[in-house]
């Protein structure tokens, strides 16, 4: 056993030939066969008789114990009944030891409490910290990949090349989805059927025997009408080849690796930032309130470089149901406006959940900016 014990408040308990509780190199306490003898401070402090002892019939147990709410552990004496009747309390403390951890002190304190109430002859009761209760589980994210609007969220499961792009096992990377291809080619080929109508009409028009009105109500001179057919078709043309001009020109991926945020274009590099200049992930949605659910009428994911400067990654470009993407364990009740932490906790939307999946592979914060429509 060892000869010392210290305690807080600069109390030193001495083990040595006895046991005494010291402080300030002036004892206040100190065990004997017939009881505790103590000095009138230490007396009048704690509520105890003034003759300066507490006899040995007094005491019932000495106890350790650890208390939750100030995370420390407490040495004292468990007194008589008609003593407690006097004092107003059982309770009487000795020493204590701040233990935020309860596994440091607990061994010395438990030292200190058995030399005592061995000297008294009462019981020791050591009281150990209430085993706490486990963390919740951690909230997953939903699986990938993620459906984004005109994007969708992909890991890479192992080295490939995609649209150009070199990829590494574990990189994150956005991709056009099938949807947005379909929507702008869809447009193109109408767009070029329309035209080829107007053209068709326009020259059977002007190739007709059948001579056309002199007057009209809406247009003058009804005798324009085939040229502005063409005039029309050539802009329908234009605006297809606008349409296969955006397939062609637009950044088909995005890509997160561990050292840099890529932006690709038909195989070429368009733009890079490397990873520790973001300072952290935002995402913004613009929802609409229904009577079933939210509509995120707009949604984006950009980069804060820091500087009050963003760098936008993706935009969700299609209104989305919030409730279509609500997983089962979402947060209940309305979203709150403005700017907020977001956490696995907390996320609602494959939006919100993609931002973390960003922010977690770079070991950054995400943050939500929630507006209403």
């Amino acid at each position: 056993m060892i000869d010392s014990i210290s305690a807080a408040d600069n109390a030193i308990i001495k083990l040595q030939d006895g046991w005494q509780l010291i402080q300030h190199d002036h004892v206040l306490a100190e065990a004997k066969p017939q009881g505790l003898v103590y000095n009138l401070d230490f007396g009048a402090s704690r509520r105890l008789p003034a003759d300066g002892l507490l006899p040995r019939e007094a005491v019932e147990q000495v106890v350790l114990g650890w208390q939750a709410s100030d995370e420390t552990w407490y040495l004292g004496l468990v007194v008589a009944r008609e003593l407690a009747l006097l004092r107003q309390s059982r309770w009487c403390a000795l020493a204590r030891w701040p233990d935020p951890d309860a596994s440091v002190f607990g061994e010395l304190g438990a030292q200190a409490g058995q030399a005592l109430a061995h000297i008294l002859g009462v019981p020791f009761v050591y009281v150990p910290p209430r085993p706490s209760a486990p963390p919740p589980p951690t909230r997953e994210l939903p699986p990938l990949p993620l459906s984004l609007g005109n994007w969708e969220m992909h890991r890479a499961e192992r080295a490939e090349t995609r649209l150009g792009a070199s990829l590494e096992p574990g990189d994150l990377y956005f991709i056009h989805s099938p949807r947005w291809r379909r929507y702008h080619l869809g447009r193109a080929l109408w767009f070029a059927l329309c035209a080829v109508v107007y053209v068709v009409v326009s020259v059977a028009t002007l190739g007709s025997r059948l001579a056309l009105p002199n007057s009209g109500t809406l247009i003058p001179n009804p005798h324009i009408l085939p040229y502005l057919g063409l005039s029309i078709a050539v802009g329908l043309l234009f605006s297809s080849l606008g349409q296969l001009f955006t397939l062609s020109r637009s950044i088909n991926l995005i890509q997160l690796s561990r050292n840099h945020l890529t932006w690709w274009r038909g195989g070429r590099v368009v733009r890079q930032i490397p990873a520790q200049d973001i300072q952290s992930l935002y995402v913004s949605e613009v929802i609409k309130r229904r009577e079933r659910g939210s509509l995120t009428e707009h949604g984006e994911i950009n980069a804060h470089l820091g500087g009050g400067r963003f760098e936008l990654l993706i935009s969700q470009g299609v209104p989305l149901s919030s409730a279509a993407q609500h997983p089962s364990d979402s947060p209940q009740g309305p979203r709150q406006l403005g700017v907020h932490r977001l956490t696995r906790d907390s996320y609602r939307t494959d939006l919100q959940a993609a931002t973390l999946y960003l922010a977690e592979a770079l070991g950054l914060p995400a943050w939500e900016d929630v507006r209403h429509k």
